[in-house]
């Protein structure tokens, strides 16, 4: 999973990739490896170079959040997920299809065949790493087929 965020203070992007537990943050042409230990809503530990730092972080307001580490405090703004993600693939029929961007457990499927949709609708709620993420469409159109069911494992892509 990829997620674009931008810092309060300066306004640089910050890209943070999630794979099997580890984390890596792309700050410019700088990139930061470490692991994230989530203990509880809002806390946890950050490993880091042998280091275990507590982490607690509370949301502002919708997309918004102040993460304390480390003795500092950072404020990250999360990018439009409409904005950041990549388009979806392309069916072989001309027909638009919304593929997993991360692999996961689908939680629940949140409209059926034959559904209108616009974009930025959520379609499915797919857990990973303990997180529940909404994956939304990104074109208008009607759902012709859902081809997973809640409970069902499913790579990106």
């Amino acid at each position: 999973m990829i997620r674009c965020f931008r810092l309060a203070d300066p306004q640089q992007p910050v890209k943070v990739r999630v794979v099997s537990g580890n984390v890596e943050v792309e700050v410019g042409d700088q990139r930061f490896h470490f692991q994230l230990e989530l203990s509880g809503p809002g806390g946890g530990f950050i490993h880091v170079e042998g280091k275990k730092l507590p982490l607690f972080c509370a949301r502002l307001r919708p997309g918004v959040w102040q993460l304390f580490f480390g003795g500092q405090e950072h404020t990250v703004v999360l990018e439009d997920p409409l904005r950041a993600s990549p388009r979806p693939a392309r069916g072989h029929d001309g027909q638009e299809e919304l593929v997993a961007p991360i692999p996961g457990r689908v939680v629940q499927v949140l409209v059926p065949a034959g559904a209108e949709v616009a974009p930025g609708t959520p379609v499915v709620v797919l857990e990973a790493m303990k997180m529940q993420n909404l994956i939304a469409t990104q074109v208008a159109g009607r759902v012709r087929e859902v081809r997973v069911a809640p409970g069902a494992t499913v790579e990106a892509g």
